[in-house]
């Protein structure tokens, strides 16, 4: 059960904002074997005009992402962590969109104490889309952090990640974030989270706050 962070609950900041959001987000998943996971997720940011469409960040695009788990935790040894590949499409369906943008990434996840998890995810992303002036085409990035139940029923958990990633423009240094946020288990299937984004640094394309509520929904194969 790896997880990706800053994307997979609900956040964004793995994609990039110059301006303070909240958006809502909605996700499908659907397992179509053991070891495979295909989703769609359409994120919406709102407020600053962009409930109507903001060409700049292709508000409404959809992503389609695909995530096979190469092995679990322990497969080789006990403190091998579980590790996951991730791909993932930026599909042009929003206002004013354009190119596709593709994401490659890794993910290891590893249970530190008890029921408390540590993740590692690198990724790359190649930008083809000029939704942006000055994009960078090559964008790279790393996501360190946990995730921990809150209570018995392990229905509530709680999150922790920190960021560093690439600038989305040529010019400007290194995005430093912080994302904490919880998860709700509402069934075996659907669940709703709700993240917070804070920058670290003060470079122009790095946001000062932004938050994000979104829902899930997993199809299960079989």
């Amino acid at each position: 059960n790896n997880r990706s962070g800053f994307g997979t609950r609900g956040g964004e900041g793995d994609r990039g904002a110059s301006d303070d959001d909240f958006g809502i987000g909605l996700q499908w998943v659907w397992g179509p074997c053991e070891d495979v996971q295909v989703s769609v997720e359409l994120p919406i940011n709102m407020f600053d005009g962009r409930w109507d469409g903001d060409g700049r960040d292709g508000n409404f695009d959809s992503f389609w992402g695909v995530q096979y788990a190469v092995w679990e935790e322990g497969t080789f040894a006990e403190w091998m962590p579980a590790f996951t590949l991730g791909a993932e499409l930026r599909i042009p369906t929003g206002y004013h969109s354009s190119g596709v943008d593709a994401e490659f990434r890794g993910m290891w996840t590893k249970t530190l104490v008890g029921d408390l998890r540590g993740h590692f995810n690198a990724f790359a992303t190649t930008v083809n889309g000029d939704n942006i002036p000055d994009r960078r085409w090559f964008q790279w990035g790393f996501v360190v952090g946990m995730d921990t139940p809150i209570t018995e029923a392990k229905d509530w958990w709680l999150i922790l990640d920190y960021m560093n990633r690439s600038s989305e423009r040529m010019g400007v240094s290194n995005i430093n974030m912080l994302e904490a946020g919880v998860e709700w288990k509402w069934t075996d299937i659907q669940s709703f989270h709700f993240t917070t984004q804070f920058g670290l640094d003060d470079n122009n394309d790095t946001p000062n706050w932004g938050a994000r509520l979104a829902y899930t929904h997993q199809l299960n194969h079989g």
